[in-house]
C-alpha cells in the first residue's frame, strides 16, 4: 500500500481506524506500522470491506524468540511445543503482534475467526517457505479475552516474562495447518 499510495495517503487510510478499547492497538496502525513495514520489523494487513473500501480489522505479523523455563512447564508440554526435544530452552515463534478491528465502522461484522483464517492463510505460505511450529500473541491478563482465544484453539503458556507484565501468552500449533492444506 505504501508504495501504491505513498506515505501520507496511507497514514491518512490508517487514520480511520478506531479501536477505543485498545488504543494501543488504535496507535500502532495508525502511527508505527509504516515505520515497522520499511524497517522489516513486520508485516502488517489490512481487511478491507470490499463494497465500502473501509478497514474493517488488521493483523500485523513478525517473530519472537520466547524462552522456556522449564520449572513452569513441563517435559512433556515443552517437546509438544518445540516438535524436537523437551529440553529446548528457546523457541522460535511467529508472533501476532496486533489485532484489531475497526470501530469506526458502522454494523463491522467481522468476526475473530475471519481475522485468524487471514492470519493462518499468510502463515501457511510462510511456513512452506521457513518452517515454524507455532504462532503465539499476547493479550492482556482479562479472563474474557483469554477466553475468546482459548474458544478459538488457543492454550495458555507460562513464561517467566509474563510475570512481570500483565501480559499473557498464548499459543496454537499451527503445525496442523501443513496438514490440513497438503
Amino acid at each position: 500500500m505504501i508504495q501504491e499510495l505513498g506515505v501520507e495517503t496511507t497514514q491518512f487510510v490508517l487514520g480511520s481506524f478506531s479501536c477505543p478499547r485498545n488504543l494501543d492497538v488504535e496507535n500502532f496502525l495508525r502511527e508505527k506500522s509504516i515505520r515497522f513495514e520499511q524497517s522489516l520489523n513486520s508485516r502488517t494487513y489490512l481487511i478491507f470491506d470490499e463494497h465500502t473500501e473501509h478497514i474493517l480489522a488488521y493483523f500485523a505479523l513478525t517473530f519472537k524468540q520466547i524462552h522456556i523455563d522449564h520449572a513452569m512447564m513441563s517435559k512433556t508440554k515443552i517437546k509438544s511445543i518445540d516438535g524436537m526435544s523437551k529440553n529446548a530452552k528457546f523457541i522460535n515463534a511467529f508472533l501476532i503482534g496486533q489485532i484489531g478491528k475497526n470501530k469506526n465502522v458502522k454494523h463491522n461484522s467481522i468476526c475473530l475467526k475471519f481475522i485468524l483464517d487471514e492470519i493462518y492463510s499468510v502463515l501457511f505460505e510462510a511456513q512452506k517457505i521457513v518452517g515454524g511450529r507455532i504462532v503465539i500473541l499476547e493479550c492482556e491478563d482479562e479472563q474474557n479475552l483469554i477466553s475468546l482465544y482459548q474458544k478459538h484453539g488457543f492454550e495458555l503458556i507460562e513464561l517467566e516474562s509474563d510475570i512481570q507484565s500483565n501480559l499473557k501468552t498464548m499459543y496454537y500449533n499451527i503445525s496442523n495447518l501443513v496438514k490440513c492444506k497438503n
